[in-house]
């Protein structure tokens, strides 16, 4: 326990001669002629500390309003830091929110994609053709060559012209 000069004096101790006796036991106990005691932690004593509020006191009043106007500004500063870093979450939320159906949109894509390729297999599209739509491959009789067949002629309106005027 550690006391200061002030509660030394109050009690008609000499400050100076306890000091030197603490030194003295200090070394003795350093030399090792005096048995060791644990060492305490010296702890600090509040009362003996002096509060002084009187430079508060003294503000003028044109001081005190700066002071608590600084005061509010800091205080709306960091409440504006705060919503400024809770809407930067919201959006990053939102931002996320939309990159994952972004992924399950590619994700499709990639799909189709894939099932289209399928789809233009030959084999598919025969087995397709047969089983779902109960197709068949024509008998030798059932085909037509084109070289039998009339071509078409080849300028559309002037055929027209002539099967409605007929000339």
């Amino acid at each position: 326990y550690r006391r200061d000069a002030g509660s030394y004096a109050a009690e008609g101790v000499d400050a100076r001669a306890s000091a030197r006796s603490m030194g003295e036991r200090r070394s003795a106990a350093a030399s090792g002629s005096a048995p060791r005691r644990a060492s305490v932690a010296p702890q600090l004593d509040i009362t003996a500390i002096p509060v002084r509020l009187s430079h508060i006191v003294q503000m003028t009043a044109a001081e005190k309003i700066r002071l608590v106007i600084t005061v509010f500004v800091v205080g709306a500063l960091f409440l504006g830091v705060i919503f400024l870093t809770a809407y930067g979450a919201s959006m990053q939320r939102d931002i996320n929110k939309v990159n994952a159906q972004s992924a399950a949109i590619d994700d499709d894509i990639d799909n189709l994609r894939l099932s289209i390729e399928r789809g233009r297999n030959i084999k598919t599209i025969e087995q397709r053709a047969t089983a779902e739509l109960g197709m068949i491959y024509p008998a030798g009789t059932q085909l037509k060559y084109l070289a039998e067949m009339e071509l078409a002629p080849t300028d559309m309106a002037q055929s027209i012209k002539e099967k409605a005027y007929g000339s």
